[in-house]
């Protein structure tokens, strides 16, 4: 049991390093990660990301969409931010802290956000999650998300575990589902 849930694991951490390594090469953008401090398998995650890949790690004390924001001032060729936080069915939780739809409606970093200058490329947030788009809440916060931040937020729905083999981000804000061919395990 103890060695399949490893197999799971390693093989998610080697094909999302090949998803952002195609990223990269193939479509020319430069990927933001951003990982909770208490996401489970951390230190993995980190290690298979390819060093030219912008990674930031966020806790209690650190303000999610701040972060963000002073990044892609800074780094004009990020184009995908790929999100990794624990969810509810309705919520975001970075620790012990909940952000959902309400929290967000008067949230000044979330909509500083979408006054960045758009490029040639549309930005899009890649949410690691299968309870958000699985039901109507869910979908209000990710879609709260992308008006405020204009970014195509993408996620997945119908999966049990980002780790599981039918892992597929098959929901999109802006109905331009992305083609990861991502087999998360």
């Amino acid at each position: 049991m103890k060695f399949n849930i490893l197999f799971k694991k390693t093989r998610f951490i080697l094909s999302f390093f090949l998803f952002i390594f195609s990223l990269s090469i193939y479509a020319q953008q430069k990927n933001l990660i951003v990982i909770d401090n208490d996401y489970p398998n951390k230190e993995s995650l980190i290690a298979s990301v390819p060093k030219s890949e912008v990674i930031i790690q966020i806790s209690l004390a650190d303000n999610l969409w701040s972060n963000i924001y002073s990044l892609l001032v800074v780094d004009t060729e990020i184009n995908n931010i790929h999100l990794f936080l624990k969810t509810t069915k309705n919520k975001f939780k970075i620790g012990n802290v909940e952000i959902g739809v309400e929290e967000l409606k008067n949230n000044l970093d979330i909509q500083k956000l979408g006054t960045i200058e758009a490029s040639d490329k549309e930005k899009s947030l890649f949410v690691y999650s299968c309870s958000l788009a699985n039901n109507s809440e869910g979908i209000k916060l990710l879609e709260t998300v992308s008006i405020k931040t204009k970014f195509n937020v993408i996620s997945a729905k119908g999966c049990l575990s980002i780790f599981d083999s039918n892992f597929d981000f098959n929901y999109s804000s802006k109905d331009l589902l992305t083609n990861t061919d991502l087999i998360l395990d």
